[in-house]
């Protein structure tokens, strides 16, 4: 049961006819692993705070750049050259101090967290086209939902993967095919995009965490999502389910 103190925190949530005390209580209750605390994670880890997720593991290897401030918003140039893992823990352990925030200031291979069967969703805030696929592969074997997110200029995009009942990236863009493909980066990122896919991913997130007996019950599950924000045109497809993970 919640507390008064926990009724009163999260009130705003609770009020949504679809989350209502129960909702609030599996989110609470849940244990989340997003790899990447960058400009897709920082926004994502800070609606997960926010929302009341009980346990996050954050993985991220990198250290805070001057390029990474204009759209990775946990972090100021005070915090140059700092893990971007311990900062993202520090600075949104403030938020939220009945959190259990695990940083790692190492790549996420599987094979660095314990008890992976307590983990009830994966998040994919990763820059590149290996890890994603990697984590696709990943949460396919050990059947555990996946977001996806990725940003293409203007574009922002995110999906729900499931394997036990979806199709997944592999199945729409065999790695093959992309795995030479331009980088975010090399492409260009519009900050807003950043900031639109990652909230696309926080609202999966909490969608499947709310309701993770039954998560059928969230309406884009195993869809495409995308919303070009340079003319207001959104899309969803449905992913086939092709490749030989399925």
């Amino acid at each position: 049961m919640l507390t008064e103190q926990e009724k009163d925190r999260f009130s705003r949530q609770i009020n949504i006819k679809d989350i209502q005390e129960s909702g609030q209580e599996n989110i609470i209750n849940s244990s989340v692993i997003v790899v990447g605390c960058g400009g897709l994670g920082s926004t994502v880890i800070r609606n997960l705070v926010g929302a009341g997720v009980g346990t996050l593991h954050i993985f991220d290897h990198d250290v805070v750049e001057l390029s990474n401030l204009p759209r990775q918003f946990t972090f100021n140039e005070t915090d140059l050259n700092k893990s971007k893992s311990l900062m993202t823990k520090e600075k949104l352990s403030l938020v939220d101090n009945n959190i259990k925030i695990h940083a790692y200031e190492e790549k996420f291979t599987g094979d660095n967290i314990k008890n992976l069967h307590e983990i009830d969703l994966i998040i994919d805030c990763s820059d590149n086209f290996q890890t994603k696929y990697f984590l696709n592969s990943f949460t396919s074997k050990n059947n555990i939902p996946l977001i996806y997110g990725s940003i293409a200029k203007y574009t922002a995009t995110a999906s729900l993967i499931y394997h036990k009942i979806t199709g997944c990236i592999n199945c729409l863009h065999p790695f093959d095919k992309v795995k030479n493909a331009p980088s975010a980066g090399d492409l260009g990122t519009w900050t807003p995009a950043v900031s639109m896919t990652a909230s696309m991913q926080a609202s999966l997130a909490l969608e499947v965490l709310a309701h993770k007996d039954n998560i059928t019950k969230v309406k884009n599950l195993g869809k495409v999502w995308s919303i070009d924000l340079s003319n207001g045109d959104t899309s969803k497809i449905k992913l086939p389910k092709v490749c030989k993970l399925h």
